[in-house]
């Protein structure tokens, strides 16, 4: 009786065609991670397509298409301020893109709620950044088409290639309601439906994702701590993940925090419809959102707190929103610090960042950080 032959399995050190296919010019010779971390997700090289050529629109024709609760990335530097609906980055996944004369990658992964913004010049090198097809953690893992390396979405950590261990520069950005990003910069340039593409723009391939307590595509057991698919808000300091439950966050609406040499206030405000919810954002329910700063603001040390439902500080009295300016009183047109941080899913903020940092650190109910 003949017996079928077994598919070969992946390994530590070498790929697999089952995983890999045959047409990657990826110097596999060069890797972090173990070649069985990754995972299939979609077996066509950029079968979900990014954005090479954004188009742009006004505030005014977007707010034909956009409800004020929908999820929007924000990219600001002094002179410019773009923003870029959820309800088409979670059909594209990646936007290479101009921040001004800086080159960067605007990219989403919808299966861990990560929103992150790189730039995109590598060791002298602009590179332009695909999907690769390929998941690790549950993540979107990226290419890039100067060399083929991969690269983890969540840290913009090289994992395979030429650029493996190269590390891409992450850009602060904002993931909040539409209605906060047109009241705080009206005059922004919004990414455009017109992408090239046909795709139910609006609409939800993921329908009741973060209603369900098990990450898809995910090899590990999660992090027990919190539910897998609660949100928080992450950061990183120093060699620490710092992560704020929203849980906690819908609660309290500021938090005041202090880690190494870094004061940190955490913003919440309710509203912001979930990308992955009902069948359409509009109809999905609300996440809140938060936002992460420095405390630091000319030399003087600000502590925030809610008071019937807005921010102050303790030592002006100046009301603050949860994009970090302060709109009444004695800092009125002031603009806190951002700190670079994200609205992940915990499971993907523990297993991503968590590994790249000697500690994590979950802010607890006790108003103390619980090292984990």
């Amino acid at each position: 009786m003949s017996t079928r032959p077994q598919a070969p399995q992946p390994t530590a050190h070498e790929p697999t065609t089952r995983t890999f296919g045959h047409d990657w010019q990826t110097d596999f010779s060069r890797q972090l991670v173990d070649y069985r971390e990754f995972t299939l997700g979609n077996p066509r090289r950029d079968g979900i397509p990014p954005i090479n050529q954004p188009q742009f629109e006004s505030i005014d024709q977007a707010n034909d298409w956009l409800s004020p609760d929908d999820p929007v990335l924000v990219v600001s530097n002094q002179q410019h301020t773009t923003i870029y609906p959820l309800q088409i980055l979670m059909w594209h996944e990646i936007v290479n893109d101009w921040l001004g004369e800086l080159p960067i990658a605007v990219t989403f992964c919808p299966l861990c709620n990560i929103g992150v913004v790189f730039e995109r010049q590598v060791a002298n090198q602009r590179l332009t950044f695909g999907v690769s097809g390929l998941l690790r953690k549950s993540d979107l893992v990226m290419w890039d088409r100067q060399t083929e390396s991969l690269w983890q979405q969540a840290t913009g950590l090289g994992l395979v290639g030429h650029f493996a261990g190269s590390q891409l520069q992450m850009l602060p950005s904002l993931l909040v309601a539409w209605q906060i990003a047109c009241e705080q910069a009206p005059t922004s340039r919004v990414l455009s439906r017109q992408t090239g593409f046909r795709r139910s723009y609006g609409q939800n391939p993921y329908i009741a994702y973060d209603q369900q307590t098990t990450p898809w595509l995910l090899q590990q057991r999660p992090n027990p701590q919190l539910p897998a698919l609660e949100r928080v808000v992450g950061l990183v300091i120093g060699n620490a993940a710092l992560a704020y439950p929203f849980s906690i966050l819908a609660r309290r609406l500021v938090i005041n925090d202090h880690y190494l040499d870094t004061s940190i206030a955490i913003f919440y405000q309710a509203g912001m419809a979930s990308a992955v919810d009902a069948a359409t954002i509009a109809q999905s329910h609300a996440t809140g959102m938060g936002t992460a700063w420095q405390r630091q603001l000319d030399g003087m040390l600000l502590s925030f707190e809610s008071r019937d439902h807005a921010i102050y500080d303790h030592q002006t009295n100046s009301r603050w929103d949860i994009s970090g300016r302060a709109l009444a009183g004695p800092l009125q047109g002031r603009q806190l610090t951002p700190i670079i941080h994200g609205n992940h899913f915990w499971f993907a903020f523990a297993a991503l960042i968590g590994e790249r940092t000697q500690t994590l650190r979950l802010y607890s109910d006790v108003d103390a950080m619980d090292t984990v």
